[in-house]
């Protein structure tokens, strides 16, 4: 299931004074042309002549990127990204090429951390109570150095007597001083919208999240239509791509990322090979 969402803008006003970083136009051409190599040699280049240690990310970006899967290079060069990812902002792995999550590793992520820095931009506490008694809580968030641009997930309810008042609410809010928000899709907002991935792209975020039935992914901008697709519990996003395979099924289906365009199916054993098989127990995949 896929969707086109709608969203609100208007005038806000963030607490924090933001700057574009200085490597602004080598993120921006990677952004235009995610798989141009040169552009992140050229890069890398540029990091290692300031001796920034993210040279060597976006150079194992480039060779990673330039072999075909299964080469015997690729496997240990990979694993070294991998190994350098958690020292670096995720956002900025987003853009240069290879960061990956997974539903096994979704309950690990810092939101708090996150959701109290975004609280704190905002001049507010991470949970509070409005003029009108609902009950606010800023449940994740994610950062954007490039542009200074915050995302945030809000759930706001109360109880009117035996009834809850709730919804939630994804907001962005960039430093020029506007907010665009869209409420994601849900059986019913009362069993929850649980965040599992959060994180910029470029001028956009990519949102997966947890209602009563189903995961979702979703892709949300400031000026483009919400694009969003129902997923399954288990997947994958590694670079440019996210996997995802039901019970008894014979593919791994994937998506574009960001774009979030259907991509060829693979089989079980092909995802394997690439380090893209979600895991499910084995008795999901027999006749």
């Amino acid at each position: 299931m896929c969707g086109i969402g709608h969203n609100d803008r208007e005038p806000i006003h963030l607490g924090d004074e933001q700057t574009v970083t200085e490597d602004e136009p080598f993120l921006r051409a990677m952004l235009a042309d995610p798989a141009d190599r040169v552009s992140r040699l050229v890069y890398a280049d540029w990091l290692d002549d300031r001796s920034d240690p993210r040279g060597e990310y976006a150079r194992l970006a480039a060779r990673v990127g330039e072999l075909p899967h299964g080469h015997p290079e690729r496997a240990p060069l990979r694993g070294r990204m991998l190994g350098l990812q958690p020292h670096l902002p995720p956002w900025w792995c987003a853009i240069v090429g290879g960061l990956r999550a997974t539903s096994e590793e979704a309950g690990e992520r810092t939101i708090s951390s996150r959701a109290e820095e975004a609280a704190r931009r905002l001049g507010c506490e991470r949970v509070r109570t409005d003029e009108k008694g609902y009950e606010v809580e800023v449940c994740d968030a994610a950062t954007s150095e490039l542009t200074g641009a915050l995302a945030y997930l809000q759930c706001r309810s109360k109880w009117h007597g035996q009834v809850q008042d709730i919804h939630y609410h994804l907001y962005l809010r960039d430093a020029a001083g506007f907010s665009t928000t869209w409420e994601p899709h849900t059986y019913n907002p009362y069993f929850g919208c649980g965040p599992k991935f959060l994180e910029w792209y470029g001028d956009a975020v990519v949102f997966i999240y947890e209602e009563k039935h189903s995961h979702y992914i979703a892709r949300f901008g400031f000026n483009d239509p919400v694009k969003y697709h129902r997923i399954e519990d288990d997947w994958i996003l590694d670079g440019r791509e996210v996997t995802f395979i039901g019970y008894r099924e014979k593919e791994v289906r994937r998506l574009s990322v960001p774009d979030l365009d259907v991509l060829p199916p693979l089989t079980p054993e092909g995802a394997a090979a690439r380090d893209l098989m979600p895991e499910v127990p084995p008795e999901w995949l027999k006749e």
